[in-house]
């Protein structure tokens, strides 16, 4: 009996203007991580990872001066004196950022649901929260790889003509996953309106 009453009237503490429709229905929903989002950061950690591992491995044999800037084809253009920073620098700035990366793709259901003028609430805040983690670590798997592979390439030489290649991945996410997500949150907010 007091349900029906809840939802017709004027108790609605949050329903913020939105009818009985949403109002059985939590504004952001927690979601659980999908078990593919794991997978991704899981590869994308042991990629850092072990890179990593490698360099502590190999920092001996390592030249002097190093290699710390490539041009697109791979040729090396930049050189500094061999140190800990100079070998491992992208490395631990990347994993910093991959970390912050990784905190916001599982703590991303606790985001604020208004961005601007777009105000997303229930399915379209669940549906937007799954889209962001995809796209996210989708991200962080392909530029832990495009910075492991420059790494290897400063360190060992390696087959420095297929560098330009490790950048593709990276720039097809970016251009391809910023306007999917637009299209999809503006579909999500268009679905549950």
């Amino acid at each position: 009996m007091s349900l029906p009453h809840a939802g017709s009237g004027s108790s609605g503490p949050g329903s913020g203007g939105s009818g009985g429709g949403d109002s059985g229905q939590p504004e952001r929903p927690r979601t659980p991580v999908p078990a593919g989002v794991w997978l991704l950061l899981a590869l994308a950690w042991a990629v850092l990872i072990g890179t990593q591992l490698w360099g502590l491995m190999a920092y001996g044999s390592m030249p002097n001066p190093i290699a710390t800037h490539f041009e697109l084809d791979g040729t090396p253009d930049a050189y500094a004196p061999l140190s800990p920073f100079a070998a491992f620098g992208p490395l631990w700035i990347f994993g910093c950022v991959g970390a912050l990366l990784t905190a916001l793709v599982i703590w991303v259901d606790r985001m604020p649901q208004h961005f601007g003028s777009l105000q997303l609430r229930g399915e379209a805040y669940a549906r937007s929260t799954r889209a962001g983690r995809w796209f996210i670590s989708v991200l962080l798997l392909t530029i832990s790889v495009l910075i492991a592979f420059s790494c290897l390439s400063s360190w060992f030489g390696g087959p420095t003509q297929w560098f330009a290649w490790t950048m593709v991945p990276t720039l097809a996410v970016v251009v391809i996953g910023i306007p999917w997500m637009i299209r999809y949150m503006g579909a999500a907010t268009r679905h549950a309106s």
